[in-house]
């Protein structure tokens, strides 16, 4: 557990500080000893929220589940804290070959006490440990959200996965994330709104103009989405749209 949640930390910090460690050892902590490099990481460490939100599939589930929320009507059932615990569930389910591949690049970081190599070997070791999750975003990214970024920043498309920058992946991955998102809830959208629009149309032929008929329709629309079993379906469609693409 130690040595996963320590590969998690190193891959995200690293990936979001690119520049940094790109430095020589020396430049990033001044000559000095390890301390002051333990100080740094848990410093970055503040980046992590950024990289379980940006950087995974935590963003396009949660704002799917939202859209499912708003499209059934039940307004805050289920809560958002069960929202994001879900969320936080299938992506970790999503994640879990990734971050192992990542695991299995990071093997050489770790001494047989369980100890953590010393600032030059990580700086060395970085870019393996890094590379499956570079390769899951690039491969999860739009075409054209990456030719977009590859040309802000004056340079080709990449024609593959590996020659995909990891700054130009998490960009294109999180814009491919939201679109991907909207059009889902777009679907998610479309029965529940005609079950509204039929529910309206009878209470309106029935001269019952008093009664909501969203009200109305919210027992069918729950009942509609249990019958189809719809949790079952959305989780295995959304863990399904991934692809995995295997690291270096």
């Amino acid at each position: 557990m130690k040595r996963a949640v320590f590969v998690f930390t190193l891959a995200a910090t690293s990936s979001l500080s690119v520049a940094a460690l790109a430095q020589s050892p020396e430049e990033l902590i001044g000559g000095s000893a390890s301390p002051i490099a333990t100080s740094v990481l848990l410093g970055l460490m503040a980046l992590l929220p950024f990289a379980l939100v940006m950087m995974t599939s935590f963003a396009k589930i949660a704002i799917v589940l939202s859209i499912l929320r708003s499209a059934l009507g039940t307004q805050n059932v289920p809560p958002n804290m069960v929202i994001s615990a879900l969320a936080v569930v299938l992506s970790a389910f999503i994640m879990a070959p990734v971050f192992q591949q990542m695991a299995d690049a990071a093997s050489p970081l770790f001494a047989d006490d369980g100890s953590i190599a010393e600032l030059e070997v990580l700086t060395e070791q970085v870019p393996a440990v890094v590379d499956p999750w570079r390769h899951f975003l690039a491969a999860n990214s739009g075409e054209a959200e990456l030719a977009l970024f590859a040309e802000m920043r004056g340079s080709a498309p990449p024609s593959s996965v590996d020659e995909t920058p990891m700054v130009t992946a998490i960009s294109a991955f999180a814009l491919t994330e939201l679109a991907e998102a909207f059009q889902i809830g777009f679907l998610l959208f479309l029965p529940f709104l005609v079950l509204d629009l039929l529910v309206g149309s009878v209470l309106l032929s029935l001269g019952m103009h008093m009664l909501s008929p969203t009200s109305v329709s919210l027992p069918f629309k729950l009942l509609l989405f249990v019958l189809v079993n719809g949790w079952i379906l959305l989780s295995e469609n959304l863990v399904l749209s991934y692809t995995y693409v295997g690291g270096g």
